[in-house]
């Protein structure tokens, strides 16, 4: 089966502790099915208001990681709804 795992990355962080972002997307064309850690030591608290397209992850590490290089945080397991107009596209804003 194909992986379907959109990973968000980290770098420049060699004392982790611990990070919080929110993911704004458009519900009509995406829809995030899962969120997954991609790192063992975290904790992961996730807040999805698909309605409005606004995913909040909060990544607590358990002890201090280092982080220093491009490391996979997190993995959106996401789909196309079946209804999306074939050729919209959009911009994942991550803050």
């Amino acid at each position: 089966k194909e992986d379907r795992s959109l990973p968000i990355q980290i770098s420049g962080a060699p004392q982790f502790n611990g990070v919080t972002f929110t993911l704004d997307y458009d519900p009509a064309l995406l829809r995030i099915d899962e969120v997954i850690a991609a790192l063992d030591g975290v904790t992961l608290n996730v807040d999805d208001d698909a309605a409005n397209g606004l995913l909040k992850v909060e990544v607590i590490a358990r002890q201090t990681l280092n982080l220093a290089n491009a490391t996979n945080l997190v993995l959106l397991r996401a789909s196309v709804p079946a209804d999306a107009p074939y050729t919209a596209a959009q911009v994942l804003d991550l803050r």
